[in-house]
């Protein structure tokens, strides 16, 4: 470090660069920035500001008086600060952000309408319930195994007669055996789905009432005034997608027990208990507590049940891969097949509109046929929903830039792999330096490097 301070940053020969990228980088993370400059000719980092400020980068971006061309993400600062500093500038927005910007507005649309798991009709029978069909496992609720075991106790048979001929745990049929015909525990909903009915029941009146007051014409400060709401809160009420149901209720988030979900449902599916399910896991290397073992099993009964009771044969189709759609086509997509998403386009289909806007936007850009933006913008807009309304008057406001991503192929990502470059470079100092002595370090690494 002694040695670096004693040599002299590389002159910058300011006149002579036109095509650069600009982006911001972390000094210290969420609380100080600065900007990085890339000449797009040469592929060097050519400069770093200690700043991202409007009024500095442009002082800074004026010291570059031969500047055509600027590359940058969907940065109103950036915009701001180039067209004041060279007004005849051409600014060039970042393709990548801008399909980032559109799938991230449509990945929120997805998570707010529609549920971590969807339930369509059967394709064809999933392997493990028709195991569990074939074997009985679980095929009566809690209400139909009391009466069963208290029918067979009045006809005389002994506890153990019981437990072999229901295969149930002989303290099970002693709690059964004792209970009184109005007794609550006759019920097959256990606490936790009392509480859960209580909740939405109170949700689905918070919702009637922001809705009624809406329609006295009470905006959504002054409902929330009255019902105590936050407007955030008030505002999702008023959407016409909103549902009581928390989108998570019901799924398992992961955890150590995880990797073992399908030894465990073949278990199931064979009749295991419980006890001998948790020695077979812990053999192969699950280290948990056995609450979790046990709450896995009874979601997965209580899973089965709902499946038996439907009319008609269902299955679930994870919100997840759904998601994945966004981003790749469905080929790629090992756990979901055509017929399922075509049942559940069937349920949402505003999801394929979703789909259509995000193919046509990336062929439009790859097309350069810029003569189409206003057309799919007018399209996207009449799809009437609010996180693509957002995208779309986003790029509306940046316009020109916008158009030109279409029609020049510089992009950003020079800027963002010198970014990273930077990082660690920080990491490597430790963080024991201030900006003067990292962008010397940065600019005498720069000339040391060769140019193919």
């Amino acid at each position: 470090m002694q040695s670096l301070k004693k040599k002299e940053i590389p002159i910058i020969e300011k006149d002579k660069f036109t095509k650069v990228c600009i982006d911001d980088f972390a000094l210290k993370k969420r609380k100080k920035y600065g900007t990085i400059m890339v000449d797009i000719e040469s592929r060097r980092i050519i400069d770093l500001l200690e700043s991202r400020e409007i009024n500095d980068v442009i002082e800074w971006l004026k010291t570059y008086p031969n500047l055509k061309i600027i590359s940058r993400d969907g940065s109103i600062s950036y915009a701001a600060a180039i067209s004041n500093a060279h007004p005849k500038v051409v600014q060039v927005s970042d393709r990548f952000h801008l399909f980032k910007n559109l799938t991230d507005y449509c990945k929120k649309y997805i998570l707010k309408t529609i549920g971590i798991k969807v339930r369509i009709p059967t394709i064809k029978e999933d392997t493990t319930v028709a195991l569990l069909n074939k074997n009985g496992y679980n095929s009566k609720s809690k209400k139909d195994k009391i009466s069963n075991v208290k029918e067979l106790h009045q006809k005389g048979l002994t506890k153990h007669e019981i437990r072999k001929q229901l295969k149930m745990d002989i303290r099970t049929i002693e709690k059964y055996i004792g209970l009184e015909d109005d007794s609550e525990e006759i019920e097959d909903k256990d606490t936790r789905f009392k509480k859960h009915d209580a909740i939405v029941s109170k949700k689905e009146g918070n919702i009637a009432r922001v809705k009624e007051l809406h329609k006295q014409n009470y905006s959504n400060s002054a409902i929330a005034r009255e019902t105590g709401l936050s407007r955030h809160t008030v505002k999702r009420y008023l959407d016409t997608n909103v549902s009581p149901v928390h989108g998570a209720y019901g799924t398992y988030s992961g955890g150590p027990l995880t990797p073992f979900h399908d030894d465990i449902n073949k278990l199931l599916s064979k009749g295991w208990t419980f006890k001998k399910i948790e020695e077979f896991i812990r053999g192969k290397g699950y280290g948990g507590s056995s609450s979790t073992i046990r709450m896995y099993t009874t979601r997965e009964r209580r899973l089965f049940k709902q499946i038996q009771s439907d009319p008609e044969k269902t299955e679930l189709v994870k919100r997840q891969y759904l998601i994945k759609l966004l981003y790749k086509p469905i080929e790629k997509i090992n756990k979901l097949t055509s017929d399922q998403l075509s049942k559940v386009l069937k349920i949402y289909p505003m999801l394929e509109e979703i789909y259509k806007i995000i193919t046509s936007f990336k062929e439009l850009v790859f097309s350069k046929n810029v003569a189409y933006l206003d057309k799919w913008i007018a399209e996207a807009q009449a799809l009437n929903i609010d996180e693509i309304n957002s995208f779309t008057a986003g790029i509306s406001r940046d316009i020109e830039a916008v158009k030109n991503a279409i029609i020049y192929d510089y992009s950003n990502g020079l800027a963002e792999g010198s970014v990273n470059k930077l990082k660690v470079i920080k990491r490597i100092m430790y963080g024991r330096n201030n900006f003067d002595m990292l962008r010397k370090k940065v600019l005498l690494l720069e000339n040391r490097r060769k140019i193919n």
